[in-house]
């Protein structure tokens, strides 16, 4: 069976959250590397630095559409696929999955179902299953997953 995942629509309270999110990770990251590497400029050219740099880091994390993109997600008797263009396509198969939590979400990150055939550090590197809480067949799924999961 094929399903249709669509991208995620963010609310204007996730977003303005995320893009907070995204302005103190950016300070704290710009500021380390900048005591690291000090730069001959003046404290005012530097001042200006930051405040380009910070409305850059703002109008680029409001208008990112989501965090999620749309994607296939194919589910058979041996194993589910996420097919999402050249480097998005991850697959798990029965009796061999390592890794599956259920994220119940939170200001950043929707909730989901994510499986992977490798363990957590693996899931990292080379990706993992996605499964959103928001498909209707959700609940379907995760049961399938389960049961995969105790034969492993």
């Amino acid at each position: 069976m094929i399903y249709h995942v669509d991208a995620e629509r963010v609310d204007l309270g996730r977003r303005v959250a995320r893009v907070v999110f995204a302005l103190v990770f950016f300070a704290v990251g710009a500021y380390v590397v900048r005591c690291i590497w000090p730069s001959p400029k003046s404290q005012r050219e530097r001042i200006e630095d930051y405040i380009g740099d910070g409305i850059i880091c703002v109008l680029t994390a409001f208008f990112a559409d989501s965090v999620r993109k749309k994607y296939d997600l194919e589910v058979d008797d041996e194993s589910i696929q996420m097919r999402r263009g050249w480097f998005g396509n991850h697959r798990v198969r029965r009796g061999h999955i390592r890794y599956v939590r259920e994220y119940r979400g939170n200001l950043l990150h929707e909730p989901a179902l994510r499986i992977a055939e490798r363990g957590a550090i693996g899931r990292f590197f080379w990706g993992y299953v996605s499964i959103p809480a928001s498909l209707p067949e959700y609940q379907q799924i995760r049961a399938k997953v389960m049961t995969w999961a105790r034969i492993g």
